[in-house]
């Protein structure tokens, strides 16, 4: 399969019901003889319960030994979490070091076959969970990447050049424990939620008007330029909408549309000072690097003598 120059910005999607297939291409013409379409990894058990005492081990095998790939797995869950990961090397069980809060990633290699990890009931709830469940149990999502380098670069190349081909299955959760604290706390979860969506789909008049605020010096702004500032404002949006709901969901309830819409001007308004101040101090810098720095220093005239 080849791709040419033209397909530089394509985003090829397969959908499956459990899995996505993703391939982005970076500037570059690659050529590859037989281009994953599925999902390449077996996962064992293919049903993920976990009874009420005890864990489930998973195991994630790469059944094309002459292919590397890298893996992310994310446990989006209330009630579980991820307690363990490791793969066998030479026989051997060796922990896993690339490891979050319930996230881990891994890459396979050509004596790493297979990788394992163990759910367990979570001994903390925590009901401020920002990710979208429809289960206390949630579910896990694995990811799987490979990289391409590319056999021909074209002139705009940006970054490194290549492809990068992503597939994942996200697999539900399901436990054996509905104990009361777990109900009580998904009931308070999806409270939060509701909370932190009225946050989003408040509306605020001045939003459009800083979109134009960033794109002041183009008269006619291309529409990278647009799409960038819509994604600068709401990037910036999301995180004051964490930031308000963080600091006030206790009594978000309690409050009026234009009780939270002060809290929101507030907040931008701190962030304004905030960003002038760290401009301000970037510029002091760089005026004191100028001043210690010989190469820019303005050198002195020589005065000039008539013979």
């Amino acid at each position: 399969m080849e791709l040419n120059s033209e397909d530089l910005h394509a985003v090829e999607r397969k959908k499956e019901e459990d899995s996505h297939t993703y391939a982005y291409y970076h500037h570059c013409v690659v050529s590859l003889e037989k281009p994953p379409s599925e999902f390449p990894l077996k996962i064992t058990p293919e049903k993920l319960f976990i009874p009420s005492s005890g864990h489930l081990d998973i195991q994630i095998v790469n059944p094309r030994t002459e292919e590397g790939f890298s893996v992310n797995v994310t446990l989006s869950s209330l009630s579980l979490e991820i307690t363990r990961f490791w793969y066998m090397n030479k026989g051997k069980e060796e922990e896993g070091k690339e490891k979050q809060h319930n996230e881990f990633c891994h890459k396979f290699e050509n004596d790493k076959k297979t990788v394992y990890f163990r759910i367990g009931h979570a001994k903390t709830l925590n009901p401020l969970l920002k990710v979208s469940l429809e289960t206390p149990e949630g579910s896990v999502e694995i990811k799987c990447s490979r990289w391409f380098e590319a056999i021909e670069e074209t002139e705009s190349e940006r970054g490194r050049p290549g492809i990068e081909l992503m597939t994942f299955r996200r697999l539900e959760l399901s436990a054996e424990s509905k104990s009361l604290e777990v109900k009580e706390k998904f009931l308070e979860y999806q409270k939060n939620q509701n909370r932190r969506n009225r946050l989003i789909k408040m509306v605020f008049e001045d939003e459009e008007k800083e979109i134009e605020n960033m794109l002041v010096g183009y008269e006619y702004p291309l529409e990278e330029y647009v799409k960038k500032a819509k994604r600068e404002l709401k990037e910036r949006r999301d995180r004051l909408n964490e930031k308000l709901f963080l600091e006030n969901w206790q009594k978000i309830d309690e409050l009026s549309d234009d009780q939270i819409k002060k809290l929101f001007e507030e907040e931008k308004r701190k962030e304004a000072i905030e960003r002038l101040e760290k401009e301000e101090e970037m510029e002091k810098k760089r005026k004191l690097e100028m001043k210690k720095d010989p190469i820019v220093k303005k050198k002195k005239k020589k005065k000039c003598v008539v013979m």
